[in-house]
């Protein structure tokens, strides 16, 4: 019953319906969003809410009968699992906000489709680095807006008056680019463009560059590992087939001792006779 259950949960044309349920369940959903959709359509996607909810008990029935206790230690399933018991749980009364906490099932997508699992995973792994580099561009922003507000606090008060309007400011420029308050500044302040330019370039090219290289290399590292546990596996699988054929091998070997003896056996009546 185990190894049935867990042929199924493995099986690609399992992962493909859930897939589809999920894809049908976010349509559901934003469907219900519009008022004279949801209106004119509510008795059916009550019973597609219903049926999805069904699929996915099914779903978590097969997982945790076909996986056994070995279905709780990934952190993904215990995911499913908390999203399908708040799908269960009647949004009703006190309990009315667990209807919006219900959109979460459209989530279960990353735990679905392998590469966006990847991907959340390279995330995750990366928040060290990240954290380090966000705190240093925190501090570049902290310094900056502090600078600003000396240099710049009397030309354009309305921006750096401030630490608060500055930090503000400096942070529309960090993502925005060249701000037209600088035009004006560097109007009044003809070298205040050496202030924007290198504050540019130190958090647009440099620091949020190294975001970016750390993020890419934890997506280098997750899909490595990915590459080799898929050659593990297909190394296992071919371990099993020779296993398999040397089994075989060792039968045939063992049966040529009883060949042997019914050939003497012959041998000894043809010389009778």
């Amino acid at each position: 019953m185990r190894a049935r259950a867990r042929a199924v949960a493995e099986a690609p044309w399992f992962s493909r319906v859930i897939v589809g349920v999920l894809v049908i369940n976010a349509i559901a959903l934003g469907l219900r969003t519009a008022a004279s959709v949801s209106r004119s359509l509510d008795p059916l996607l009550s019973a597609v809410e219903f049926a999805v909810v069904a699929i996915f008990v099914v779903e978590m029935i097969i997982k945790v009968a076909g996986f056994g206790r070995s279905f709780f230690r990934a952190a993904w399933n215990w995911f499913d699992l908390v999203v399908i018991v708040l799908s269960i749980v009647p949004a009703s009364g006190t309990l009315l906000m667990l209807r919006t906490v219900r959109i979460l099932r459209t989530f279960r997508l990353i735990s679905v489709i392998p590469s966006m699992r990847r991907v959340v995973n390279a995330l995750f792994t990366a928040v060290p680095g990240l954290v380090s580099i966000l705190l240093l561009l925190m501090l570049v922003l902290y310094t900056s807006a502090i600078a600003a507000v000396q240099m710049f606090g009397a030309v354009a008060p309305e921006e750096f008056g401030g630490l608060g309007t500055s930090l503000l400011t400096m942070f529309q420029v960090m993502t925005q680019g060249w701000p037209p308050i600088a035009d004006e500044i560097v109007a009044v302040r003809p070298l205040g463009w050496v202030f924007f330019v290198g504050y540019i370039v130190i958090t647009g090219f440099i620091v949020l560059n190294l975001l970016i290289a750390v993020i890419v290399n934890a997506m280098e590292k997750q899909v490595s590992e990915a590459a080799a546990e898929k050659e593990q596996e297909v190394e296992r699988d071919h371990h099993t087939e020779l296993m398999t054929e040397l089994a075989a091998v060792r039968t045939q070997l063992a049966e040529l001792p009883a060949l042997r003896a019914e050939l003497a056996e012959l041998r000894a009546e043809r010389e009778r006779a």
